[in-house]
């Protein structure tokens, strides 16, 4: 858990300087309620203020920044402040931490014939209306060139069933890996992710068009796919890490809190998005990967990914029948991680 930056280092940080008045007013009472907690037992009241004020550094959008802003304002009390934090780490931030005991099963490998050429294996596997994980899965491995974006490693069965692509494997030296495609917005019947509240907060984020854009088999869409190793994705559905936006378009930074998970040296600084046919196989949205990015930056820099992880330390504790047949939480127990 992080400390929140003092009100005179935002306020004179060239990063925040252009933060309307009402934010900058926001964070100033975000900050003097922490420091009225620092010397207290109460992690958990702690924890809701620095989720606040990150939330007001580090949103996805300027709408956002001003929507924590305006709630921040009309929470009258301390209590109502604590209580404000923790309805956005229930509604915004632990619906994004993909928890699980023992991983989802993965999409069937490619299962089709062996392909002389990229672009025979490429026609087999392309689906022009994913309706379902797999198929986006498959136009991912097409789009992203049958490689972990992250750290370029080669999706093992597609190398196994390609001989160009095992060509250009083994000139590179390269090594595979079983690969998934990661998704930025998880529609995931046992993470409670597409929630009216979370669409609430997503229409005061500015982002009215995702809850369109994600309804039902939409959330399939491949703008919010991307192609991962296996160890790679699950640090991304922890988030452990996330793609950041910069200045060039569908370039993004790399941001992993701990490389030592994987090897490090295969993870690249930046990625560049790129696919052979925009029409049919669009690149991954900018505004999913900036709200991913934002509940992990949040999620990390407040302590709410270790309180996460602090409450899964106990999970063995737990009865088999917490859990859904997949491995993900029941309902009930859903409601064990919420504060």
């Amino acid at each position: 858990m992080t400390e929140l930056p003092t009100f005179a280092d935002i306020s004179a940080s060239n990063r925040f300087y252009k933060f309307p008045s009402e934010v900058l007013e926001a964070y100033r009472r975000v900050v003097s309620l922490e420091k009225t907690l620092e010397d207290g037992k109460d992690d958990k009241k702690l924890l809701c203020v620095r989720i606040l004020g990150y939330l007001l550094l580090e949103a996805p959008s300027h709408e956002a920044r001003l929507a924590v802003a305006r709630r921040v304002r009309s929470s009258e009390t301390d209590d109502a402040l604590i209580d404000l934090g923790k309805w956005y780490f229930n509604h915004f931030i632990l619906p994004f931490r993909v928890i699980r005991i023992y991983n989802e099963p993965w999409p069937t490998p490619y299962m089709g014939p062996f392909c002389e050429s990229i672009e025979d294996m490429s026609r087999v596997l392309t689906v022009e209306t994913p309706m379902n994980r797999s198929q986006t899965t498959q136009n991912a491995l097409v789009r992203d060139g049958f490689r972990c974006v992250v750290t370029g490693l080669y999706d093992l069965f597609s190398v196994e069933n390609n001989a160009e692509l095992e060509s250009s494997f083994n000139a590179e030296s390269q090594r595979s890996s079983g690969t998934d495609c990661a998704s930025f917005l998880k529609n995931d019947p046992h993470q409670y992710l597409l929630s009216s509240t979370l669409w609430e907060i997503m229409d005061e984020f500015g982002y009215e068009n995702v809850t369109e854009e994600l309804r039902g088999e939409k959330t399939h869409r491949l703008e919010n796919a991307i192609t991962l190793s296996r160890n790679v994705h699950e640090e991304f559905n922890h988030l452990d890490l996330w793609l950041e936006l910069t200045e060039n378009e569908n370039v993004y930074r790399v941001i992993a809190i701990d490389p030592k998970h994987f090897n490090a040296s295969l993870l690249r600084s930046t990625v560049t998005c790129t696919t052979p046919d925009k029409e049919k196989l669009p690149l991954p949205s900018p505004s999913y990967v900036s709200i991913h990015a934002a509940c992990a930056k949040v999620a990390q820099l407040s302590g709410a990914a270790s309180y996460i992880t602090k409450v899964l330390d106990n999970v063995t504790n737990w009865e088999s029948g917490f859990f859904a047949e997949d491995g993900s939480l029941s309902q009930a127990m859903y409601q064990a991680f919420r504060l």
